[in-house]
């Protein structure tokens, strides 16, 4: 087999801002994106998720008011300013099944990736977070779910698949990005293990680094910067250095056209 030079977009895509059209996003098998910024996917043909954090509020959401009213926030996250959510009463589960997830179906969106399972773990039970996830389930049977995190309760929430979020990379006590050793996890083989790192666009070796070590471990992987912002990219890379690719008997010359 020669060894071609080629073009390969990222295995699937998570993207938070509003300049991509629908036509690109097509090319991905699963999309994530921000609900408060694409109002209708209904012509996506793929899978695509909706962000939804389940932990913590941001005063930027169009429910954040309607919550603050209702005493269901806890304390601040120092960082991005958002709000952490009491699981008492079901009162948050109300809203999540009530409106909020309701309001995001009507966009067209086929599924949830819900983050910040993680916080919700700091200051609930497991059995609480894993009642609030399962429930989700329950109510939105066709809904593919995704669960950000949450290595703790993993075993027992009912979802489609699961993010691996900074596990091959994280910033170090000085703000640069560093690599860490793999995060051990029980794995259930017959759910889908996505992976998101963070890292400098501009280091192609350390990208590749981090793309190599995510196959081996036998995610779907992403990395890009930390804001989820960034345009798909094309890589121009061996063909030998893509295990899952190996087995193709021919040369292969992926190309995509994007409109942006």
């Amino acid at each position: 087999m020669t060894k071609q030079k080629y073009r390969r977009p990222y295995p699937f895509f998570i993207y938070y801002a509003d300049k991509i059209s629908i036509n690109t996003l097509e090319q991905f098998d699963l999309v994530v994106l921000e609900p408060d910024v694409y109002h209708d996917v209904h012509p996506l043909k793929n899978t695509a998720l909706a962000y939804l954090s389940i932990g913590e509020i941001h005063p930027t959401r169009p429910y954040f008011q309607e919550i603050k009213e209702s005493a269901l926030l806890l304390g601040t996250h120092k960082v991005f300013e958002s709000h952490y959510v009491s699981l008492k009463d079901d009162e948050w589960l109300a809203h999540l099944t009530g409106t909020i997830i309701p309001d995001i179906i009507a966009k067209g969106f086929t599924g949830l990736m819900l983050d910040t399972v993680d916080s919700l773990l700091m200051s609930h039970s497991h059995a609480e977070v894993i009642t609030l996830i399962n429930s989700l389930r329950h109510a939105f049977p066709d809904l593919y779910l995704m669960q950000n995190r949450g290595f703790a309760i993993m075993d027992e929430t009912d979802v489609n698949a699961f993010l691996l979020e900074s596990t091959l990379s994280d910033l170090n006590d000085h703000g640069e990005f560093a690599k860490v050793d793999p995060l051990e996890h029980r794995r259930d083989l017959t759910k889908a293990y996505y992976s998101v790192d963070y890292w400098d666009l501009g280091d192609k070796e350390g990208i590749d680094f981090l793309y190599m070590q995510a196959y081996a471990l036998g995610y779907i992987p992403y990395v890009t910067s930390r804001d989820l912002t960034q345009p798909p990219s094309y890589s121009t890379d061996p063909l030998s250095t893509l295990p899952l690719l190996e087995h193709q008997s021919e040369d292969i010359n992926i190309h995509f056209t994007t409109n942006l």
